[in-house]
């Protein structure tokens, strides 16, 4: 798997297991930014157990994603500042900081919690895609190219 694929199986189904097992509010509510309280309460408005998974996924991805900008020394990236770059195909090398916080937060976001963890040819099976109707939770294009995968999934 790629990057940024890694990345956002990581947000979207292993931590969603690790917190669902080990359920607690260990987070303080007053550091989470807005942006993750509205968009996780939109993708779960009615279950507060995975709202709260949702958001600390989105906090664990933003505390990682600080990391890899101190590594490269550059300002930490922010969650309304989404990474504007749309690649052509496949960014197969680690994205920046920006991009890796938009992937983690775009997986915590994915209703698709079940279903198949790897080796599928269908890239929206099992994942959020647009294709799909979901709504938020895709795979941002920084790394990411839906025709890239659309085209592979005929192959």
């Amino acid at each position: 798997s790629i990057e940024g694929q890694s990345d956002y199986f990581a947000a979207s189904k292993c931590l969603y297991e690790i917190f669902s097992k080990n359920y607690n509010l260990d987070y303080i509510f007053n550091t989470v930014h807005t942006e993750m309280e509205l968009k996780c309460s939109k993708s779960f408005p009615f279950n507060q157990k995975k709202y709260d998974i949702c958001v600390r996924t989105a906090l664990a991805g933003q505390a990682i994603a600080n990391v890899f900008a101190d590594g490269r020394r550059i300002p930490n990236p922010r969650i309304e500042t989404p990474d504007q770059k749309i690649v052509k195909k496949h960014f197969n090398a680690h994205p920046q900081p920006q991009c890796r916080l938009d992937t983690y937060f775009q997986g915590s976001l994915c209703k698709e919690k079940k279903g198949p963890l790897f080796g599928t040819d269908n890239y929206s099976k099992g994942f959020c895609s647009r294709n799909e109707w979901y709504f938020r939770g895709f795979r941002p294009k920084c790394w990411f190219s839906p025709e890239q995968a659309e085209l592979e999934s005929f192959l």
